[in-house]
């Protein structure tokens, strides 16, 4: 049997942080979503009167449900594509800075806990 070597070690190590990020990232987003999916109904069922206050010439509830409800979600996708582009090119830039001839594993491995550490 072969032993994997540390740049591999080092490889997994960052995409499992990668994983991790990507998947807290998704949760606060589902989160986010969640809460006002579920809020809505919640609103309108412990606030009726604040829910039928009318507001350009719609209940409040038909404004957050019928007009903003669309471009918050859109929202919270530009978001989650940002933050996970963010995530990826950094990932790729410390894989690519690991890579290079001049660097060590020693400085490697540090840099790694660094990356960790965020």
């Amino acid at each position: 049997m072969t032993q994997p070597d540390s740049s591999s070690h080092q490889h997994a190590q960052l995409v499992e942080r990668m994983m991790k990020k990507q998947a807290a990232l998704g949760l606060r987003v589902s989160f986010v979503f969640l809460v006002l999916l579920i809020g809505l109904p919640l609103f309108n069922l412990y606030c009726p009167q604040l829910a039928a206050t009318p507001v350009f010439g719609f209940t409040l509830t038909w404004l957050i449900l019928a007009v903003l409800f669309f471009p918050i979600t859109w929202l919270l996708s530009i978001y989650f594509v940002r933050e996970s582009e963010k995530i990826e090119s950094e990932a790729a830039a410390f894989a690519h800075q690991t890579l290079e001839p001049g660097a060590t594993t020693l400085d490697s491995s540090m840099d790694l806990e660094k990356e960790v550490d965020r």
